[in-house]
C-alpha cells in the first residue's frame, strides 16, 4: 500500500535521532508501489523482492541486506502501516543502549492514540495467546521483559541478528515474530518494552481483519509455535492438552457456523479446520488453499 507506506515514511523523515538509513523491501506489491516509492523517496534503499515472500521472507531480504553492508548496530523493523512518534526511535535506542543483548519493542497504539498492545505471551495448556495490559510498562522508566514483541515494530541489535539468525520462513505470515522472540530467549536474548517511546499501528494492512486467511494462518502457526516451544516430559503433556482445546473448539465453531447459515462463518470454520489438518500434515509457508482467499489472484 504506497499511501501507508509513504505515510510511514514522512514520519520517519521527522525523526529526531539522525543517524539513520532506510530501506524498504517491496513484498511483489504489483500496484505500482515500488515505482512510486522510488521517485518520491531517492535516498531510501528499495529492495523488489521476486515473488511475495510473506512478512518473514520479505523482512529476511532485509535483514540480509543490512547484514551485508556491515554498516549498523541496530535494525529498526517497522511494518508500513505505522506511524512513529519524533522521539521513538530516540528512547528504543536509548533503552537498547541501557539493557544490552535485548530486541526492544514500542507501546503501540490504535490510530485514535488509545492502547493497543505491548506484548504477547503463548499460555502453557492451551496455546492461546494474550496480550500485556497497558498497566504493564508502568512506571514509564523500567525496561519490562515480555515474553514476545510485536512485529509491526521492534529494534533487534545486529549482534543479536547475527547470533539467532534470519527469521523462520515456514510461517510466512503471523508468528514469526513470536517464534523469532522465543528463538531469542533460547540463545540467552530478552524482549523489553521502552515505555516512552510510542506509535501507532493501523494493523490488518496486509490482509484485512477477520478474514478466513487471517483464520487459517493465526491457527496453523499458533500450533506450530506451541508445538515448537513444549519440550521435555511437561512438553508431552502440554501438547496432548493443546490437541483436547484445539478439536474442542473446532467443534464450537462447527456448530456456531452451522446454527448462524452464514456463508462467512462457514468459512471461517473451514479455514479453521484446514489450517489443523495442516499443521498436522506438515503443510508450512504460504496458504495453498485458493478459496481463502479474497481475490483469485493472492
Amino acid at each position: 500500500n504506497a499511501s501507508d507506506t509513504m505515510a510511514c515514511l514522512d514520519a520517519l523523515a521527522s525523526q529526531d535521532y539522525a543517524d539513520t538509513e532506510v530501506w524498504v523491501v517491496d513484498n511483489d506489491s504489483r500496484d505500482g508501489s515500488a515505482e512510486a516509492i522510488a521517485q518520491a523517496y531517492p535516498d531510501c534503499h528499495l529492495i523488489q523482492a521476486p515473488d511475495n515472500l510473506g512478512f518473514s521472507g520479505g523482512n529476511n531480504l532485509g535483514f540480509q541486506a543490512i547484514l551485508d553492508s556491515g554498516r549498523f548496530e541496530y535494525v529498526w523493523l517497522l511494518n508500513n502501516d505505522t506511524m512513529v512518534r519524533r522521539d521513538c526511535l530516540t528512547e528504543l535506542v536509548w533503552m537498547a543502549k541501557t539493557y544490552p543483548n535485548s530486541i526492544i519493542g514500542p507501546v503501540i497504539l490504535n490510530p485514535d492514540g488509545s492502547f493497543q498492545r505491548v506484548g504477547t505471551y503463548m499460555t502453557h495448556w492451551t496455546g492461546a495467546v494474550r496480550h500485556y495490559g497497558d498497566a504493564f510498562v508502568r512506571p514509564a522508566g523500567e525496561g519490562r521483559c515480555v515474553e514476545a514483541l510485536s512485529g509491526c515494530a521492534m529494534l533487534i541489535p545486529v549482534e543479536v541478528l547475527k547470533t539467532v539468525g534470519l527469521w523462520t520462513e515456514a510461517y510466512f505470515l503471523y508468528f514469526e515474530d513470536t517464534d523469532y522472540c522465543l528463538r531469542a530467549a533460547r540463545a540467552g536474548v530478552t524482549c523489553r518494552i521502552a515505555p516512552r517511546a510510542r506509535l501507532l499501528h493501523k494493523e490488518g494492512a496486509t490482509t484485512g481483519r477477520a478474514k478466513p486467511l487471517v483464520t487459517y494462518y493465526y491457527q496453523r502457526n499458533r500450533l506450530m509455535v506451541f508445538y515448537e516451544r513444549s519440550a521435555g516430559l511437561a512438553g508431552v503433556f502440554e501438547r496432548a492438552f493443546c490437541w483436547l482445546y484445539t478439536h474442542w473448539r473446532l467443534v464450537r465453531s462447527r456448530i456456531k457456523s452451522w446454527r448462524s447459515g452464514q456463508a462467512d462463518l462457514q468459512l471461517h470454520h473451514r479455514a479453521f479446520e484446514l489450517a489443523v489438518k495442516d499443521f498436522y500434515r506438515g503443510v508450512t509457508g504460504k496458504c495453498p488453499h485458493q478459496d481463502l482467499y479474497p481475490n483469485p489472484n493472492p
